[in-house]
């Protein structure tokens, strides 16, 4: 999640060194890109001469994408603990629908939020995090986006999924499945608490998990300070 700009923000992004060809402009500004990123995966999903090749363009100024993401978050609560800058207190995102929808431009008429069942278990008490005011108007995911881990008394199943504009004619009906994650979760590290009916693994790995079985290849979870994207190919290690 980006930090808040200060009311007279500097968009003054670094330069590409002088006398270099536009091919290596391109290649530096993706590199910069990539240093922000910082993938967390062994699996390698974006590379500079990849975006190259599929001609794609970042503005290093961008203050317009910088305000509307602004605009779509909050100031999030922090514990007497934690140490913050009052001047720049740290946000999070207010609705990962309005997320998706106003700043990422999904067409809201494909996108499907779910309930979780009580045996919804990415992460530990996924049934519980949802929110109550939402819950009612939500049904639960089709039978084709769960995988019931049939040793354990857990179901693997997404808080939302996107369809293809155009059903294909092999394959799913889904492009991407997503999942909601209070802030507190730590997505890499296993539960510290679990009994035997439980699979004690990271959210990322069990999220892994649900896109190989559902046969999705693409996730992205929503963690109200951070948004990480999955990429899991078939029969290949994700990224």
């Amino acid at each position: 999640m980006a930090r808040r700009r200060a009311s007279t923000p500097n968009t003054t992004a670094a330069a590409a060194p002088r006398g270099t060809s536009t091919n290596d402009r391109t290649l530096y500004t993706h590199n910069l890109w990539l240093n922000y990123l910082k993938p967390v995966s062994l699996g390698l999903v974006f590379s500079s001469n990849a975006l190259r090749a599929a001609q794609i363009e970042l503005p290093l100024q961008s203050p317009d994408a910088q305000r509307g993401l602004e605009a779509l978050s909050i100031s999030r609560p922090v514990t007497d603990d934690e140490e913050t800058d009052h001047e720049n207190p740290p946000r999070m995102l207010r609705s990962t629908r309005e997320f998706l929808t106003g700043f990422l431009g999904w067409q809201p008429e494909l996108l499907d939020f779910f309930r979780p069942c009580a045996r919804a278990q990415v992460f530990a008490g996924q049934w519980l995090a949802q929110d109550s005011n939402l819950a009612g108007d939500r049904p639960e995911p089709p039978d084709e986006l769960r995988h019931d881990l049939v040793q354990y008394d857990d179901t693997l199943e997404p808080s939302f999924a996107y369809r293809w504009p155009q059903a294909p004619e092999t394959g799913s009906r889904w492009c991407l499945l997503g999942l909601e994650v209070p802030p507190g979760v730590d997505l890499d590290r296993k539960p510290p608490e679990a009994d035997e009916a439980t699979w004690v693994e990271s959210p990322q790995k069990k999220f892994e998990r649900l896109l190989y079985e559902t046969n999705v290849p693409i996730g992205l979870i929503v963690q109200g300070t951070a948004v990480r994207l999955v990429y899991r190919p078939e029969g290949q290690q994700s990224g």
